[in-house]
């Protein structure tokens, strides 16, 4: 998989270098979507078992990617008040592309 940055969750201007040196695992999610939240919750649960096992976990917002009025206060204060122990960030065009292609590679 190609490299790829995602913006800082606490730092929108601030873009991180995905390092893929190791396994990563990418999830988008909503704050408009239910089962994604859940699913943050059930990722920060295993996440102590799962980083031992040497995997990654990289949560990535895609709310700001088609709607530029998307509320990025909301969108961070969620992600901090819900303690999530993993990294999250924003999605960026570029990472939300290399994700897409990668998709399409794989299950097309």
């Amino acid at each position: 998989m190609p490299e790829m940055s995602y913006s800082k969750i606490d730092d929108p201007t601030e873009e991180i270098r995905l390092k893929l040196d190791a396994p990563v695992f990418v999830n988008l999610w909503s704050r408009t979507c239910a089962p994604c939240l859940v699913e943050l919750r059930e990722l920060s649960k295993a996440h102590e078992r799962l980083r031992a096992k040497g995997l990654t976990i990289v949560a990535l917002n895609v709310d700001a990617l088609n709607d530029d009025s998307a509320d990025l206060d909301t969108i961070r204060n969620l992600a901090i008040k819900s303690g999530y122990t993993f990294e999250i960030g924003f999605a960026t065009p570029e990472s939300a592309g290399i994700l897409e292609s990668v998709q399409r590679a794989v299950l097309d």
